[in-house]
Protein backbone atom coordinates (compact mmCIF):
# COMPACT_ATOMS: atom_id res chain seq x y z
CA UNK A 1 0.00 0.00 0.00
CA UNK A 2 1.30 3.86 -1.08
CA UNK A 3 0.06 4.76 2.54
CA UNK A 4 2.74 2.55 4.61
CA UNK A 5 5.32 3.39 1.85
CA UNK A 6 4.85 7.41 2.75
CA UNK A 7 4.35 7.24 6.55
CA UNK A 8 7.86 6.59 7.48
CA UNK A 9 9.48 9.27 4.92
CA UNK A 10 6.50 11.78 6.63
CA UNK A 11 7.85 11.33 9.76
CA UNK A 12 10.96 11.84 8.80
CA UNK A 13 10.27 15.19 7.30
CA UNK A 14 7.74 16.67 9.77
CA UNK A 15 11.12 15.38 12.26
CA UNK A 16 14.09 17.20 10.09
CA UNK A 17 11.65 20.30 9.26
CA UNK A 18 12.36 22.14 12.43
CA UNK A 19 16.27 21.44 12.61
CA UNK A 20 15.68 22.97 8.66
CA UNK A 21 13.68 25.80 9.71
CA UNK A 22 16.57 26.77 12.28
CA UNK A 23 19.20 26.29 10.70
CA UNK A 24 17.90 28.28 8.08
CA UNK A 25 17.40 31.11 9.97
CA UNK A 26 20.61 31.32 11.82
CA UNK A 27 22.18 31.20 8.89
CA UNK A 28 20.29 34.37 7.02
CA UNK A 29 21.02 36.19 10.04
CA UNK A 30 17.03 36.29 11.39
CA UNK A 31 16.64 35.57 15.44
CA UNK A 32 15.36 32.53 16.71
CA UNK A 33 12.00 32.67 18.47
CA UNK A 34 11.98 31.72 22.16
CA UNK A 35 10.10 28.62 22.76
CA UNK A 36 6.99 29.55 24.60
CA UNK A 37 7.70 27.12 27.39
CA UNK A 38 10.84 28.90 28.22
CA UNK A 39 8.85 32.56 27.90
CA UNK A 40 8.00 34.42 30.95
CA UNK A 41 4.80 36.58 30.77
CA UNK A 42 4.34 39.57 32.80
CA UNK A 43 0.90 38.98 33.52
CA UNK A 44 -0.44 42.33 31.84
CA UNK A 45 -1.77 43.13 28.27
CA UNK A 46 -4.19 45.97 27.02
CA UNK A 47 -7.80 45.68 25.72
CA UNK A 48 -9.66 48.71 24.19
CA UNK A 49 -13.67 48.20 24.78
CA UNK A 50 -15.92 50.43 24.11
CA UNK A 51 -16.65 53.40 26.76
CA UNK A 52 -20.29 51.92 27.73
CA UNK A 53 -18.55 48.26 28.01
CA UNK A 54 -15.72 49.78 29.96
CA UNK A 55 -18.70 51.80 32.17
CA UNK A 56 -21.34 48.42 32.52
CA UNK A 57 -17.88 46.81 33.81
CA UNK A 58 -16.91 49.04 36.20
CA UNK A 59 -20.66 49.28 37.65
CA UNK A 60 -20.28 45.49 37.85
CA UNK A 61 -17.37 45.39 39.82
CA UNK A 62 -18.35 48.22 42.21
CA UNK A 63 -21.37 46.33 42.82
CA UNK A 64 -19.58 43.22 43.56
CA UNK A 65 -16.90 45.20 45.80
CA UNK A 66 -14.17 44.31 43.64
CA UNK A 67 -11.62 46.20 41.32
CA UNK A 68 -12.38 46.47 37.62
CA UNK A 69 -9.57 44.71 37.19
CA UNK A 70 -10.35 41.57 39.16
CA UNK A 71 -13.89 41.58 37.87
CA UNK A 72 -11.91 41.52 33.78
CA UNK A 73 -9.56 38.77 35.32
CA UNK A 74 -11.94 36.38 36.68
CA UNK A 75 -14.52 36.68 33.45
CA UNK A 76 -11.05 36.18 31.58
CA UNK A 77 -10.37 32.98 33.73
CA UNK A 78 -13.90 31.68 33.57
Amino acid sequence: MIERNIAPILQQLLTQCPVVTLTDMQASGEAVPVALTEKHDSGEFRVRIPPMVHRNLALMASEQGVSLNRLASAKLAA
